[in-house]
């Protein structure tokens, strides 16, 4: 076979080797500080959510979760599994959930968070790197929102209002795409956003479970009070940035940067 056959061109004038989707994974695992932030932001941005969702009018705390099974999150009978666990361990049942919702998001949602953050902030981001963070991050969610459009079509997360839906689907994630951008250039790996990603989607139902009253609009995943709680997660994480930045390292790549006089113009 000739030196080089089946190599092909990739966007960008990249060319794809081999095992060319190992990139996407990143050259490094990230250390454990990575694997502690990702989850920890995970269940802040779920927090988020629940506390700023428990300021609008007409939202209430129900620490029984039956909202859970009236928005079709969980079954009358899990429900009741649930309850009787948390009263024979004498915890709350949303603390019960909880602990379930973060072995989840380090193992299956994980898993999952993983095989599509891999295609998202690994190869795409990869590809799209030079045209710089911001637009990378912005362009990239524009993709992303894209791909997941058929299924507010379908009638998943805004059954009763689809186009408001759409576009609040959009704006969530043009914002997570930030957030998400970001965790992967300071972290070197998409693993950390895969984790992100799947830890947030285990914690997910503490945020939406408790809470009685409200819309599809305005309490849930990619609802008003979501994006709201995903804008304070994100301008957090720039903050940081800026403040790490003072020790030289460029918090939007994760690199030193370098001395004025030798960077290009």
């Amino acid at each position: 076979m000739a030196k080089g056959a089946g190599l092909q061109r990739a966007p960008m004038g990249r060319k794809l080797r081999p095992g060319w989707w190992l990139p996407g994974i990143g050259r490094k695992l990230p250390g454990w500080r990575w694997f502690a932030a990702a989850i920890g932001l995970a269940w802040a941005l779920c927090l988020l959510a629940l506390g700023i969702g428990l300021l609008v009018p007409g939202v209430t705390w129900d620490g029984s979760l039956q909202p859970a099974v009236d928005a079709r999150f969980l079954s009358p009978e899990d429900l009741e599994l649930l309850q009787s666990t948390a009263a024979n361990a004498s915890l709350p049942p949303v603390v019960l959930l909880g602990l379930a919702g973060l072995l989840s998001g380090v193992t299956m949602s994980f898993a999952v968070g993983c095989g599509e953050e891999i295609g998202w902030r690994g190869l795409v981001h990869a590809e799209l790197r030079p045209l710089g963070f911001w637009r990378n991050a912005l362009v990239t969610g524009g993709l992303w929102a894209l791909w997941h459009m058929p299924l507010v079509a379908l009638g998943y997360g805004f059954p009763v209002h689809p186009g408001l839906g759409a576009a609040l689907l959009g704006a969530s994630c043009l914002v997570s795409s930030v957030g998400y951008a970001y965790v992967r250039e300071r972290s070197g790996s998409t693993l950390a956003v895969g984790l992100f990603h799947g830890a947030t989607e285990g914690a997910l139902l503490v945020a939406v479970a408790p809470v009685s009253g409200g819309s599809e609009l305005t309490v849930g995943m990619a609802s008003v009070t979501w994006i709201a709680a995903d804008v304070l997660l994100v301008a957090g994480l720039l903050a940081f940035g800026r403040f790490v930045a003072g020790t030289g390292v460029n918090p939007l790549t994760g690199k030193r940067r370098q001395p004025a006089s030798v960077v290009q113009r």
